[in-house]
């Protein structure tokens, strides 16, 4: 059973109390991953979110040749983005080492909307947070690779 506990380690779920973090309780769902197995295939569809509970992956994406966007471990979240539309995966996601997350779906994010509106817009909020700092960061990568082509 995941606890409260472990969600205040996670930037979705800031702001929220703990009586709201009680109300996301019963719509994650515990998923467990082997090192070395794929959890999200870049051009899949989706329809969720993972937070990291413990374990490490890797975020790569195929271009003319495969590249890694990320490593990510506890306290982390990924798959962000499906929340937000219904495009295919925009990367791959491998477990580095023995990988345990909680995952938050699209059909149970809507019910959250529906019984706890206050829940779901902080969620939401907070969500656009996390991928404007993603965003910023590549602005930065971006900015930094062009500075040492010139």
């Amino acid at each position: 059973m995941i606890e409260r506990s472990q969600l205040v380690h996670h930037a979705l779920f800031g702001g929220l109390t703990e009586e709201q973090l009680a109300v996301v309780l019963p719509h994650l769902r515990r998923e467990a991953f082997a090192a070395r197995e794929w959890v999200i295939r870049e051009g899949e569809s989706g329809d969720r979110l993972y937070f990291i509970s413990e374990g490490r992956v890797r975020v790569t994406r195929k271009t003319p040749t495969p590249v890694q966007l990320a490593e990510l471990g506890a306290g982390e979240a990924f798959g962000e983005m499906e929340l937000i539309d219904t495009q295919p995966r925009s990367a791959s996601v491998q477990a580095l080492t023995k990988l345990e997350t909680y995952s938050l779906n699209h059909h149970e994010l809507h019910a959250l909307n529906s019984e706890h509106p206050a829940v779901f817009t902080m969620i939401v909020l907070n969500l656009a947070r996390v991928l404007s700092r993603r965003l910023r960061q590549v602005n930065v990568r971006v900015a930094n690779r062009a500075k040492s082509a010139e």
